[in-house]
């Protein structure tokens, strides 16, 4: 059975399905972690708050965001793991007057359509990139993000000396995502 909450005299479950979570001028300081039960979200609105923070486990728990608007707060940042958010579309961080820069793990956002940060002092990405609109966004910080580890050594196997007859190839690969080396 569902854990159950109740919010102004009604009950839910976390088995009830929620698509969208609006908590728009309700003078939060502090994103509430119960919304990370409700996998499902696809849109979250915390316009007009006195925000200044959102904690990474809220992207984190929430894969499945296509909208997010956290226009008209006081971010400083937004959390790495934004870029964990792969199906996210519009991301709204309008007025945001404390928000400099946007982690590189937004270049981890292919599907991203829609970047607002108009009243936003951003340095990072510069602001020749931020006027080219958000493709430009995504490529810079696409470019930007840290290289994962490098693999564990494989062994490699030589064809050629097992099987007599057989034609050699050679195999060649590189990124062709990215728009610098």
């Amino acid at each position: 059975m569902g854990t159950e909450n109740e919010r102004d005299g009604e009950k839910f479950t976390e088995r009830d399905v929620v698509y969208g979570i609006d908590f728009s001028r309700t003078q939060l300081f502090r994103v509430p972690l119960g919304i990370c039960q409700f996998s499902n979200i696809t849109t979250l609105i915390f316009q007009r708050n006195d925000l200044t923070e959102i904690p990474e486990q809220i992207f984190r728990s929430l894969p499945s965001l296509t909208n997010v608007d956290l226009s008209y707060n006081n971010l400083q940042s937004l959390p790495g793991s934004i870029g964990e958010c792969s199906y996210l579309e519009h991301l709204n961080l309008q007025f945001n007057p404390e928000l400099q820069a946007l982690p590189f793990e937004v270049g981890m956002l292919i599907r991203l359509q829609k970047l607002f940060l108009e009243g936003c002092p951003i340095m990072v990405p510069p602001q020749e990139v931020v006027r080219e609109g958000t493709g430009s966004i995504v490529a810079y910080s696409r470019d930007r993000l840290p290289l994962p580890p490098t693999p564990p050594p494989r062994p490699w196997m030589q064809l050629g000396d097992q099987v007599q007859g057989t034609p050699r190839f050679r195999v060649m690969s590189y990124n062709i995502l990215a728009e610098a080396y």
